[in-house]
């Protein structure tokens, strides 16, 4: 069974969250709810097909957190069991470039299982995709290297993300290392881990989750699943971000998904001459069907990209395309 976008990427502070339409007044708590005696809901942020997203305040640690439930009408059963299960596998990294998850709260009564998280600043890569079309090679590597060194410190924990796309990453204006935007990785909600967890017997993970535009083909098929459907994940992350299109384009999700099962993929510079040949074959390895074909490591993917440095040095892939994003409240 496959179906898309199960779980929402949580907007970050200020940034409009995506309509969506299954989203019922009925499922949204009241912004005046308090849970657990102790975090206060502050604005709603967004609403996915099983959960609800909320900036709340913890007014026992006196600090804004971002408050993930289940919508009321599935609070219960396997529903629950695999909000926790996200919480388990996404507390097993720690790592600056991947969201830090903070506490599981059971169902008590008529209140929903809920976890706490870090709360954002800044916007999505799908919404500085959307506003600017596409990146200079110098800009994305940047991002490019710390989403590869998000995924290499989750895969090193035994864990695979298996939804890894635009708008699960996040861009903070928290300045990292070299001047950078920190760059976070989030949204556990359809991971698995490669080592069974005992506490995971019947695993509510185990249908073929996920966002048919970023799916390896083994995800669309009866393949096994691994560490290599992340890096194919991250291929048609990087050629989205230097082309400013996917890969693979049709009338539905399901229908571009199925492309990448009859034929290759195609080179980034068919769409955009300018982008350097090693960033080109580095999208082409990760993108490769056979995951026995594509970089093993996601840190390799990071290395194959920074070949091309110094020449990109000497082109107009200089120019840069970011700009800061619509200060809250602004948005058209």
């Amino acid at each position: 069974m496959l179906q898309d976008d199960i779980t929402e990427a949580l907007p970050a502070a200020g940034e409009l969250p995506e309509a969506k339409p299954e989203a019922s007044v009925q499922t949204v708590l009241p912004t005046s709810s308090v849970l657990a005696d102790r975090f206060h809901l502050v604005r709603h942020l967004a609403t996915g097909g099983m959960s609800e997203v909320f900036e709340a305040f913890d007014v026992a640690l006196r600090i804004p957190v971002a408050l993930k439930h289940l919508r009321r009408d599935l609070h219960r059963g396997l529903h629950a069991a695999r909000l926790e299960h996200e919480v388990r596998l996404a507390r097993r990294v720690s790592h600056p470039n991947v969201l830090r998850v903070f506490e599981f709260f059971p169902a008590q009564g008529t209140a929903p299982a809920f976890f706490t998280m870090e709360l954002l600043e800044g916007e999505t890569l799908g919404s500085l995709l959307a506003r600017v079309g596409r990146l200079a090679p110098l800009d994305a590597l940047p991002i490019a290297e710390q989403i590869a060194a998000a995924l290499a410190g989750i895969h090193a924990r035994c864990v695979v993300h298996r939804d890894l796309k635009t708008r699960n990453i996040f861009l903070s204006p928290e300045v990292g290392k070299g001047g950078v935007p920190r760059v976070v990785v989030g949204d556990f909600g359809v991971a698995r881990a490669l080592v069974a967890d005992p506490r995971d017997a019947a695993d509510p993970t185990e249908p073929r989750f996920g966002s048919p535009h970023y799916m390896a083909p083994e995800q669309l098929t009866s393949g096994p699943i691994d560490e290599r459907a992340d890096i194919y994940a991250l291929g048609v992350i990087l050629f989205e971000m230097v082309t400013g299109e996917l890969p693979f384009s049709g009338e539905t999700a399901l229908a571009a998904a199925a492309k990448r099962l009859e034929g290759p993929a195609p080179s980034a510079r068919s769409r955009v001459q300018t982008i350097p040949m090693a960033w080109d074959r580095a999208i082409r390895a990760c993108l490769e069907r056979d995951p026995r074909r594509r970089p093993q490591h996601a840190t390799l993917v990071a290395e194959r990209l920074k070949e091309g440095r110094a020449r990109w040095l000497n082109t107009g892939a200089r120019t840069s395309t970011l700009a800061p994003p619509t200060p809250p409240g602004l948005e058209p």
